[in-house]
């Protein structure tokens, strides 16, 4: 691996980003138990904490653990690039963390109004979707919408 056209070793610090799932009823009840087990388990493996945030508490697409809703959190870290695996493996073995997934990040730590949370603007909005192929509502090739589709069809 290299990082600017130098080589990496195995213990050389890398900054990490990291979202964890975690059940929203046992993060209200035990935010700081929670932290502190994500912030011992990047220390347990010679990393440093640099920032951790509440993303957003949201429906899950299926069930996990009986779970239909959870709270994602987003952590960035510096950790040895050797000590990674690891790290994943006690992530998955622990009661409270229900998912991960560890990224290197490329773009640094957000400041200010950048940084993702809950009651940050920089959450994407993704507005509305063109209708294409979606049923009622949709544009005809002609550019005619659902009400002049509507008008065609003779009332009896």
């Amino acid at each position: 691996m290299s990082r600017n056209g130098c080589l990496l070793k195995e213990n050389d610090l890398r900054l990490y980003e990291a979202m964890f799932v975690v059940d929203s009823a046992l993060a209200e009840r035990e935010w700081d138990a929670v932290q502190q087990e994500i912030g011992a388990t990047i220390a347990k493996h010679g990393g440093k904490l640099a920032d951790l945030r509440k993303w957003d508490d949201r429906r899950l697409a299926y069930e996990i653990r009986r779970m239909k809703r959870a709270l994602y959190i987003l952590v960035h870290f510096e950790a040895p690039s050797g000590a990674i695996e690891t790290m994943r493996r006690d992530l998955a073995l622990s009661e409270r963390i229900v998912r991960n997934l560890i990224t290197v990040d490329e773009d640094g730590i957000p400041v200010g109004d950048d940084r993702p949370g809950i009651t940050s603007s920089a959450v994407p909005d993704f507005g509305q979707r063109p209708l294409e192929g979606r049923g009622r509502g949709e544009e005809r090739a002609d550019g005619a919408g659902a009400e002049a589709v509507a008008e065609e069809v003779p009332k009896q």
